[in-house]
């Protein structure tokens, strides 16, 4: 459904700038801040558009006008994709870091970061769970390398945190 959507976005955007393409005398295109594409209600389900801090994006809206998705590829930060629950809260994060390492990231109901995968420089995978419990306090499971272990060349592959303090930690190799 969303696949089909984006498609009819770009089918769109790109009939209508060929057709002004075709009808202007000068052979220039209109620029506009944004492009915003409403449902039949008035309801603005589709932005595409250039935010305050540079970063060019394309914004999916639910029926009810609330964020649903959006991909941005900033200035000088690395592309991502956010995708928001029906009360506006990201739950969903796919990143490139500014040095190219990619990241997916999913937050509990309230946006507080519970899983994170990533490929760090050197090839090596991580798998990082968190238990956001404030009462009792919640634990963290570490899988793969951390990043002090990473230069000693001696990679961990299990880390287990509870009550802010490492309860275990197994070597890779």
């Amino acid at each position: 459904m969303k696949l089909t959507a984006l498609m009819f976005v770009a089918a769109v955007f790109g009939g209508a700038c060929s057709a002004h393409l075709a009808s202007d005398s000068d052979s220039r295109m209109r620029e506009s801040d944004a492009l915003v594409i409403r449902d039949e209600r008035g309801v603005v389900r589709c932005k595409l558009d250039v935010d305050k801090h540079g970063a060019a994006g394309l914004t999916l809206y639910r029926e009810n006008g609330t964020v649903s998705a959006r991909l941005s590829a900033a200035r000088l930060l690395s592309p991502e994709l956010s995708m928001f629950d029906s009360t506006g809260v990201e739950r969903i994060g796919v990143r490139l870091s500014a040095s190219d390492h990619p990241h997916l990231e999913l937050a509990d109901a309230k946006g507080r970061l519970a899983a994170h995968i990533t490929v760090g420089g050197f090839g090596f995978p991580s798998l990082r769970l968190t238990d956001n419990r404030k009462d009792p306090p919640g634990s963290e499971l570490i899988l793969g390398s951390s990043l002090p272990q990473l230069w000693s060349q001696s990679p961990t592959a299990i880390t287990f945190v509870a009550d802010g303090e490492i309860k275990l930690q197994l070597p890779g190799k």
